[in-house]
């Protein structure tokens, strides 16, 4: 349903999720002057800048859930899964050719009898 609560033929509907999301990441402009959603002012940003928001943001959850970010057990946690993150999503800023080296190939006549 659209935020109005009408749904028009051939409008976009936006549903609840994106309305949340965007009440809390408005767009916003980027430095090529064009309007920015969140996942584009992110790919503009440096690793460093990234880090900070996402440790930012992990203070945020232990603070929201009862816990002090600045107690001893965690004063390096929300770095620690910030740089984590970054690794773990690290594939998605690769190229496929880069990390195979252009060793990808086909060969559907090896896979024609397979059985599980």
């Amino acid at each position: 349903m659209a935020q109005n609560g009408s749904s028009a033929p051939g409008v976009k509907q936006t549903t609840q999720i994106e309305t949340s999301i965007m009440s809390v990441c408005p767009t916003i402009p980027s430095s090529s002057g064009n309007v920015a959603t969140p996942t584009t002012v992110c790919a503009e940003m440096t690793r460093e800048t990234k880090i900070q928001r996402m440790t930012e943001a992990c203070r945020t959850i232990l603070e929201c859930i009862g816990e002090d970010p600045d107690r001893e057990g965690l004063v390096k946690t929300p770095h620690r899964w910030a740089e984590a993150l970054m690794f773990f999503s690290s594939g998605y800023e690769k190229k496929l050719e880069d990390v195979t080296n252009n060793a990808v190939f086909s060969e559907p006549h090896l896979y024609t009898n397979i059985y599980l």
